[in-house]
């Protein structure tokens, strides 16, 4: 499942999802920013944190989550 951010609430959601189940927004994915995604690539975790955290209005909690995510996604489908 691809993830992005709700152009909205900024929550993460599905990139197939049809509304956000935060707030409601229709076809609500923005994707995830190029930049955080070859962090994740280059194993910079932190800093992939910290970026996810400036460009959206994640916690540290939900930004770790997040950024886990990608990385297991990334694990499961190889290279983006």
């Amino acid at each position: 499942m691809r993830l992005g951010f709700c152009k909205a609430c900024k929550r993460q959601v599905s990139r197939e999802a049809a509304s956000c189940p935060g707030c409601g927004q229709p076809e609500p994915s923005q994707p995830v920013p190029d930049e955080i995604l070859m962090l994740i690539a280059r194993r910079h975790i932190i800093e992939a944190i910290k970026r996810i955290r400036e460009v959206s209005r994640f916690d540290l909690r939900e930004a770790k989550e997040f950024v886990e995510g990608l990385e297991q996604e990334r694990r499961r489908t190889g290279p983006w």
